[in-house]
């Protein structure tokens, strides 16, 4: 139960490390959807959310009122105190997702009290922040912020475009506003115009006909309420693609109001949770269940690979694919079926790898650690299974290995490429990308001329909090995720001075903090913002109290 998680004893140990453990396995069954798969959730996200409630007024529709007032209250639950908004509910304020935020209240006509002081703290955020709440002053924030992330920087523009809020003309002085002014010149006319429409002419006509194939679930929730603006401003309220979008937007909306910019990671919570099943003994293959998920996630793959989202038509990468592989293997799907998917799975996987040998997030990206160890272990796991092509498995895995040896500091660490965290002020994630990568060399064969895993551990040891948890680097404020993945790590090494010791004390931290703790912002989202996995922290504390429990429960139980 949830309430063994509340406080440790003062004696931590391994019969509570199994207690523990067989709390969140027991909690993670318990937030399964029918029993064969789970459904994902990042937090909140102000931009998301702000420009869904825009969106959603924009489309003049009766039935998605309390949708827009449910968003709206989340946005004023959710602001700081200062006034603004970050990515998340979690995250330091920024100029795009205020804007955002304050263009989405300011065009609510029924706003309440609450939501009307929202917004004129918002105003003064932005003043502070732009120097004035003038179309020149509001651009120039917009532009000054558009180096973070310029996705996030132009929807803010366009939000404030639609409304008459900003003149686009205002972001032609701003070199780093290109991308938002490129929107706004092509897709948008201030609304000073008596037109008021976004698109003319030749534009107007290949933009509605390219709405024709839109599907709300194959874009990101920012893609959908920018669609829904420009049909809105070109007096295309009765286009088909309104109707889609409009309840797409409000059927992907938390129960409290909030929307995420990624609203479905079905497929990447449901392999993340069978790997950490595996590892503290919650599956019990084979068995209906077990067989139950693994026909889940073989119907979801596409073109060889898997993606985050289980919808038709979902981006594939190499990191979806490799955690889905790994998936089958621990569900122990080996019949002719699953064979053949894995085999496709591993095919794609060796077609995305690079020149030097590593693998990114997708095909053509630049290569990244913990992707590329998160392939190699998927691999050197189904090769055994698949034979054919092993040659080729063989010689990708190779090339994977040097990659991670070449690819290691001085310091035993590894660089963050998937992987960052807001806080940090080079938003890099080292602990995390090193805990990655030793969490799964660990479980691979070693040999020679194999990345320095010792070196690895001692990056690890040394990044410790003294009170036993872990941020992205030492200095930097610890999390729920990075203890878990850095515990989980840890407790896979055996031989090596330190680990247990500091795996033991990150996961007596784990069960003091985790019920008062909450999800870091450490993954980038389509649109360039930071964002939470709500899953990640028990996911990643159900792995880790597993190995702790497989790797060192003889030897702590022969100590007495």
């Amino acid at each position: 139960m949830v309430t063994v998680l509340h406080a440790a004893p003062a004696a931590f140990n391994i019969s509570h490390v199994r207690h523990v453990l067989g709390a969140t396995i027991e909690m993670l069954w318990r937030i399964s959807t029918s029993q064969t798969w789970w459904k994902g959730r990042l937090t909140g996200s102000a931009l998301a959310t702000a420009g869904a409630a825009l969106a959603l007024g924009s489309a003049g529709r009766p039935r998605h009122r309390p949708a827009i007032e449910s968003a709206l209250e989340w946005l004023a639950n959710t602001q700081n105190a200062d006034g603004g908004w970050g990515d998340t509910y979690n995250s330091p304020s920024n100029v795009p997702a205020t804007i955002a935020a304050w263009a989405a209240i300011s065009s609510w006509e029924h706003a309440d009290g609450k939501i009307v002081t929202a917004g004129r703290r918002a105003e003064s955020f932005l003043s502070d922040q732009c120097g004035g709440l003038e179309s020149a002053h509001i651009a120039g924030g917009l532009a000054q912020a558009a180096g973070g992330s310029p996705i996030a920087a132009a929807t803010a523009a366009a939000m404030c475009a639609a409304t008459g809020m900003i003149n686009p003309r205002e972001l032609k002085r701003h070199p780093d506003q290109r991308l938002a002014y490129r929107l706004l010149k092509n897709r948008l006319i201030h609304r000073a115009n008596p037109v008021g429409r976004i698109f003319d002419g030749l534009s107007t006509r290949r933009g509605i006909a390219a709405l024709e194939q839109y599907s709300p679930a194959k874009c990101p929730v920012s893609t959908t309420c920018l669609t829904m603006i420009a049909l809105a401003a070109a007096n295309r309220l009765d286009h088909p693609a309104m109707d889609r979008c409009a309840d797409f937007l409000a059927g992907v909306a938390h129960d409290e109001g909030g929307l995420s910019s990624t609203p479905n990671i079905a497929v990447r919570t449901t392999a993340q949770v069978v790997a950490a099943l595996g590892e503290g003994g919650g599956l019990c293959p084979p068995s209906d269940r077990c067989n139950g998920i693994a026909k889940w996630l073989l119907n979801r793959q596409s073109d060889g690979g898997w993606g985050a989202c289980d919808l038709p038509g979902a981006a594939i990468n190499c990191y979806d694919t490799a955690n889905v592989l790994l998936a089958l293997h621990a569900l122990r799907a080996f019949d002719d079926e699953a064979v053949a998917c894995a085999r496709r799975g591993v095919r794609f996987l060796l077609s995305a790898t690079n020149a030097d040998g590593g693998v990114g997030l997708v095909a053509g990206e630049a290569s990244a650690a913990d992707v590329t160890a998160t392939c190699l272990l998927a691999m050197e796991q189904w090769r055994p299974v698949l034979g054919r092509p092993e040659v080729q498995i063989a010689q990708a895995c190779a090339r994977m290995r040097r990659f991670l040896k070449t690819s290691q500091h001085n310091d035993g660490s590894w660089a963050s490429l998937l992987a960052g965290n807001q806080l940090e002020p080079n938003t890099e994630n080292r602990v995390w990308t090193t805990a990655t990568v030793l969490a799964s060399m660990t479980q691979i064969t070693a040999v020679a001329g194999d990345c320095d895993l010792p070196a690895a551990a001692g990056f690890l040891i040394e990044a410790q909090w003294p009170g036993g948890a872990w941020g992205p680097a030492r200095g930097v404020a610890p999390s729920l995720d990075e203890t878990a993945v850095a515990v989980g790590a840890l407790a896979g090494v055996s031989g090596i001075k330190g680990c247990r010791d500091a795996a033991m004390r990150g996961a007596q931290w784990l069960t003091e903090t985790f019920s008062s703790g909450a999800p870091a912002p450490i993954f980038r989202d389509t649109d360039g913002t930071w964002q939470c996995d709500v899953n990640n922290p028990l996911v990643f504390m159900t792995f880790a109290m597993g190995r702790l429990c497989r790797t060192w429960a003889g030897q702590i139980a022969a100590e007495g």
